[in-house]
């Protein structure tokens, strides 16, 4: 069978496809909910109000510090119960709302989501914030979940000072839009999976048709492959599900950590768990595994 134009292994099963329809209402996936413990900041990104919640230690915990992006939407306060789970683990979370994503003011582009996490990354690295926390920036460590994990990726590959990252089921936006443009019912899917997530009704200001054209025009700033070789100096962590039909291994992520490891990473490990995109059946695995590989002994 000919390799779909997309990727680089065979085409979607349409049970793929079925699946990815039940999915399809969040980039989609269970990437957030509701907490009671968080504490909401601002920050001021090009005159818009940018939020993040907090989820602070109950004790003195580490110095260690992540900084967490949903997936689409990018709002609630917890995400795969990484806030509480971490937290408890002594890990300071801040998850972060990028514009366009309620709470968070302006409107949402893949161009503003990275300016986002840019700032965002600079704050909670600077003196006022450690010093506040008690945090160690040379411990700090940039994370995003499906959507949010392809925006972490891009974002780290334009950082020199993210040393060490973390992508749970971490969407390959570059695979995403060849796929897209290859296969109409792929579009759809998709297509209308975004549109009810969309303002006024749904809880993100931004449009559908224009951010997939800008996907488009920046396919190389976000596709996995490409940026392997700007991301093979880091410390990265790789999360996947066996089951996971959304951010698929054969796909998204095994090409991806090929590409690392042709280009010489060497601190690259990929944590894999036999559960589906939204990890529901792990959730103390996984926050145990984050902390394990951010507190080394």
């Amino acid at each position: 069978m000919d390799k779909p134009r997309w990727s680089r292994g065979r085409s979607l099963l349409p049970a793929g496809l079925v699946a990815l329809a039940a999915l399809a209402a969040g980039w989609l996936g269970p990437s957030a909910c509701q907490g009671d413990d968080a504490e909401m900041l601002s920050l001021n990104v090009a005159g818009t109000q940018v939020y993040l919640h907090h989820f602070a230690p109950e004790a003195s915990g580490t110095k260690a510090a992540l900084l967490l992006i949903p997936g689409w939407p990018a709002v609630g306060e917890d995400v795969l119960g990484l806030g509480t789970g971490l937290s408890g683990r002594g890990i300071h979370v801040f998850v972060l709302h990028p514009r366009g994503h309620d709470p968070s003011g302006g409107n949402a582009t893949f161009a503003n989501a990275l300016e986002d996490v840019a700032v965002a990354w600079d704050w909670l690295r600077s003196a006022s914030t450690t010093d506040t926390y008690g945090l160690d920036a040379e411990v700090c460590v940039l994370a995003g979940y499906s959507w949010g994990g392809g925006i972490a990726l891009a974002a780290t590959a334009q950082l020199p000072s993210v040393r060490r990252v973390i992508s749970i089921a971490g969407s390959d936006h570059g695979v995403f839009i060849r796929r897209v443009d290859a296969d109409p019912k792929y579009r759809e899917v998709y297509r209308e999976a975004l549109k009810s997530t969309q303002a006024p009704s749904g809880p993100v200001r931004f449009d559908v048709d224009a951010d997939f054209e800008e996907l488009r025009h920046t396919e190389q700033v976000h596709d996995l492959v490409t940026i392997a070789p700007r991301l093979a100096d880091r410390d990265l962590l790789i999360i996947a599900g066996w089951d996971d039909t959304q951010v698929e291994l054969e796909y998204q992520v095994l090409p991806f950590y090929r590409a690392l490891r042709a280009s010489g990473a060497e601190g690259v490990r990929v944590l894999s768990f036999q559960d589906g995109h939204g990890f529901s059946t792990v959730r103390e695995q996984l926050a145990q595994g984050i902390r394990d590989w951010m507190i080394l002994p």
